[in-house]
């Protein structure tokens, strides 16, 4: 996501994600079967510490606001 920032390429209106924009979504659960699958289809996984990455990406629009670089 830096070097979408950089290149002003992280401005994706209307996104699919919670926040509205283009940032990770974390919506993969396991489905009838037992197999992980994402519900948007743009879902990531969680890491070890998923109270963490919750928290970091949801602090992404606040710490790097998505548009241009002016």
């Amino acid at each position: 996501w830096k070097v979408r920032d950089a290149l002003e390429l992280d401005h994706v209106p209307f996104g699919f994600s919670p926040t509205g924009d283009d940032n990770m979504i974390f919506d993969v659960a396991d489905d009838f079967g037992g197999n992980p699958e994402s519900f948007t289809g743009f879902g990531h996984p969680t890491c070890f510490d998923e109270v963490a990455d919750r928290a970091a990406v949801a602090r992404l629009p606040i710490d790097f606001p998505i548009g241009p670089n002016f």
